[in-house]
């Protein structure tokens, strides 16, 4: 199949990192084109593994050459899909013969994806969300994301990130990785550690706007010495390798990206009660819940995987198993082939 996508995305994030994994995943047995914001972090990444990219401008609601731009590649390349990425690449899907498909990864308006066809949410509330907004039921599908999945001997790198960060074996690591973002809660998740031992340390991967804010407040509590801030990554699986367990204290998630790459890594994961880790966990068995904005249940919940080693390898267990039956790239890559021949057929 061939298959063209537009992604406008400026910078990384979570959704980009899929997007990535996803077009390489289907590059495997489909012949694929990319519009790209030009500069772009995708784009980067993309010439970077030797694929060919389109660099558009993506801009804003008077950029018309961008429409032209994408018009003319897709005449050029005659996909059989065209597959839009969020709304900046949605919003420029050509009106075509051709089946398009746009998927949103949170509850945006639906007038930047008037030329989808197919609308895809990465969670079932999101597909509710389109549904009760007008967009037609049988057009609307339910494909989740999938994690990379670590090489057998990731733990290897544990020592090197430990001795980075002067960690030794007795310390218990936290990872956290996301934007630096008032969503993802970090300001209270941080001060969970003033109600942990002193032997608890928290990793933080991810940049933001909220990226000062969080280290004068660290200082200002006294808890510099605990809380290690590594900056944006683009392989988590070093500091997966030398943590003991995955947090996520957002306030707001539709997904929960950090769950899967926990259940990818082994790790348990400790996750705020918001719509989408609620959604995923089962509290006790695949991971441990507590309310939103509540640092001291956090804290009492990783109290209990720092007490209890049977527990994290359980819950660790029982998350990779679920992950691998529901969340693997397999099955996540046929269900995108058979939402493609769906618009085919329909189309016919």
């Amino acid at each position: 199949m061939k298959i063209l996508h537009l992604i406008g995305s400026k910078g990384p994030g979570g959704a980009e990192k899929f997007f990535i994994r996803m077009v390489k995943a289907l590059g495997e047995t489909n012949e694929q084109a990319f519009a790209v914001r030009k500069g772009s972090w995708i784009a980067q990444r993309l010439k970077k593994a030797g694929i060919e990219v389109h660099e558009f401008t993506f801009g804003g609601l008077f950029d018309f050459k961008t429409h032209k731009e994408v018009q003319k590649l897709a005449e050029q390349f005659q996909p059989d899909v065209i597959q839009g990425w969020m709304s900046r690449g949605s919003k420029f899907l050509p009106k075509t013969d051709t089946p398009t498909v746009a998927r949103m990864g949170g509850y945006y308006p639906l007038k930047y994806y008037k030329n989808a066809d197919y609308l895809v949410g990465n969670t079932e509330d999101i597909c509710r969300y389109m549904k009760e907004e007008g967009h037609p039921e049988s057009h609307v599908a339910y494909l989740p994301n999938f994690p990379d999945m670590p090489p057998e001997d990731y733990r290897d790198f544990a020592s090197d990130v430990r001795e980075e960060y002067g960690l030794t074996d007795e310390d218990f690591v936290v990872f956290m990785i996301g934007r630096l973002h008032e969503h993802e809660g970090y300001d209270y998740g941080l001060c969970a550690l003033k109600y942990l031992p002193e032997n608890v340390h928290m990793i933080v991967a991810g940049s933001g706007p909220e990226e000062e804010n969080l280290k004068a407040m660290v200082e200002a509590d006294g808890l510099n010495h605990r809380v290690h801030f590594a900056g944006w990554v683009n392989n988590m699986t070093p500091f997966c390798a030398a943590a003991d367990i995955m947090a996520h204290p957002a306030r707001v998630e539709p997904l929960g990206n950090s769950v899967l790459e926990a259940w990818a890594h082994k790790l348990p994961i400790v996750a705020a009660a918001s719509v989408g880790p609620k959604k995923l966990i089962q509290d006790g068995e695949t991971g441990l819940l507590f309310p939103v904005e509540d640092e001291q249940a956090f804290a009492q919940q990783v109290q209990k995987l720092v007490d209890d080693k049977a527990l994290r390898i359980s819950l660790a267990q029982k998350g990779l198993a679920y992950l691998m039956e529901h969340f693997s790239k397999e099955a996540v890559v046929e269900k995108y082939m058979a939402l493609y021949n769906k618009a085919l057929k329909d189309q016919k």
